[in-house]
């Protein structure tokens, strides 16, 4: 439409002849400011004089109606869209917030050492954080983190235990054991590492087992895979390994309450009596590798034990409150 014809409808508003919808070409014409100037400037004889107006107030008010109709001007950051992208950041943020809560309560808790002892007179089961169990026989010690590692699966023994791995392929478990390490996927097996033993023993029930001593002094790596009914042994003194075929019933008979011998050399079976009993027995050194011993034990009480041996070895004993001597018959 031509600024002439704008002007037009102009003063029929003016005069009042101005239809809604004329009225509302008028308030949304960009042109509307410089049509009140023009009309306010001409002649207006046109304009009826049998209805008096007040020029100045009606050319005010159409001005006020214009002016309301023009486009608000907004803000770049009151705009919708910013205020969409505001609340996505703060959702972000927030989104970040929570998981670096997470990530670090969880290295938090892989630092957590909890420690089981299980006692000098009973067993105990402990039931790991991915649901691996473990039965610790007595006196000893397992330590393991309140969350394991996502690469590796590890706890640290004392003692001797049976373990049931839960299998998982990307997360190795590691029983680490007076610098001897037994690495498995998934399996079944008995760990046996008493520090006072000098040595540490490791039998595979099920599964596949790798053995691994790292010298401490040299940094030189010895290792050995077992496969199933076997056993491996390092022996610090001598500093090596040895494998052998075993009865894997008999190595964890304990888990049963019992104690199986086969052609055991006095002085380990010495040990292990003390360990199970909780009492202290002393060996004559003129018994140290002289005398071999197969028995089984189960619930017999210490002192059907001591007189089981002397009666299978030329060996006497003298018991006073828990400890006890045991020398050579004369």
């Amino acid at each position: 439409m031509s600024l002439r014809l704008k002007a037009k409808l102009l003063k029929r508003m003016m005069l009042g002849i101005a239809s809604e919808k004329e009225k509302q070409e008028i308030y949304n014409s960009h042109e509307s400011n410089s049509m009140l100037e023009q009309v306010w400037n001409n002649d207006i004889s046109e304009l009826s004089t049998t209805s008096p107006f007040d020029k100045k107030g009606l050319f005010h008010e159409i001005g006020k109606q214009i002016e309301s109709n023009k486009t608000t001007t907004i803000n770049w950051y009151q705009k919708p869209v910013f205020r969409v992208a505001a609340s996505i950041a703060v959702l972000v943020s927030l989104s970040l917030t929570v998981i670096y809560f997470v990530w670090n309560n969880g290295k938090f808790a892989e630092k957590q050492i909890l420690s089981v002892f299980s006692g000098s007179t009973s067993m105990q089961q402990v039931v790991l954080p991915d649901g691996s169990k473990v039965v610790l026989n007595k006196h000893t010690t397992i330590k393991y983190p309140k969350v394991f590692n996502k690469k590796v699966r590890r706890v640290e023994l004392s003692g001797e235990a049976v373990f049931e791995v839960t299998h998982n392929p990307n997360q190795p478990f590691i029983v680490a054991a007076n610098n001897v390490e037994v690495e498995v996927l998934g399996t079944v097996f008995n760990v046996m590492a008493y520090p006072t033993d000098g040595m540490v023993s490791a039998t595979l029930i099920s599964g596949k087992v790798k053995l691994k001593y790292i010298d401490p002094n040299t940094k030189k790596e010895q290792s050995v895979t077992l496969a199933p009914n076997h056993s491996a042994t390092y022996y610090f003194k001598q500093n090596r390994f040895e494998v052998s075929m075993v009865d894997v019933s008999k190595v964890t008979a304990w888990e049963q309450g019992k104690l199986i011998f086969s052609d055991e050399p006095i002085e380990s079976v010495v040990t292990k009596l003390n360990r199970w009993y909780g009492v202290q027995i002393s060996l004559s050194n003129d018994l140290v590798g002289k005398y071999r011993l197969t028995m089984t034990i189960d619930n017999e009480t210490i002192d059907e034990v001591l007189l089981i041996i002397s009666k299978t070895i030329p060996v006497g004993y003298s018991k006073s409150d828990r400890l006890i001597s045991i020398y050579p018959k004369q």
